[in-house]
């Protein structure tokens, strides 16, 4: 897809994400030999974070994680479906949009906060089992009263824990949470 106009302004090497992260996580390793790193972040950090993980054999704890296994999948040479169930875990708001499209693209383990009552534009956004859609009011609504990193911290405070289990990495990923 071409880049926006003012996107151009910027080299494709500063753009490419994975690239910079890769460098970056290679010269912590250098200067900090023997540490065993853990990964996280939040939402495209979350992404970056599991796929680092993978590829250097760590743990990653995450939130809001989009896809990750087609991005190991055409990025690496990590095969998503060897990435041990609880060396990553990536913990979701139950209506954070972003659960919904990496749902079956996830390696490792997925953990989901219940949320009630629902957010505002929640239950509007994913009546009917529509797919969200930030363009529409309901969804932009809930994806800012669930995705915003603040909210996850206000989940953690909470001390509840979160429904987990091991994450499919394709459409037959499992419904039943432990």
């Amino acid at each position: 897809e071409p880049l926006r106009a003012w996107c151009k302004r910027f080299s494709k090497e500063t753009l490419d994400y994975l690239a910079r992260a890769i460098e970056f996580a290679q010269g912590a390793k250098q200067a900090f030999p023997g540490i065993d790193w853990l990964y996280t972040g939040h939402s495209l950090g979350a992404q970056l974070a599991e796929v680092l993980a993978a590829i250097h054999h760590a743990r990653a704890l995450t939130f809001s994680a989009p896809s990750v296994s087609p991005v190991l999948r055409n990025r690496t040479i990590v095969d998503p479906t060897l990435v041990g169930t609880w060396s990553e875990v990536a913990l979701y708001n139950e209506w954070d949009p972003l659960l919904w499209e990496a749902r079956g693209n996830l390696v490792g383990a997925e953990c989901v906060w219940g949320v009630t009552p629902p957010p505002f534009g929640c239950q509007t956004c994913y009546a009917g089992g529509r797919r969200p859609d930030i363009s529409r009011p309901a969804c932009a609504a809930c994806f800012a009263q669930t995705h915003v990193y603040k909210h996850y911290f206000g989940l953690v405070k909470s001390g509840r824990r979160p429904a987990c289990r091991p994450a499919a990495s394709g459409p037959t990923a499992a419904t039943v949470y432990v």
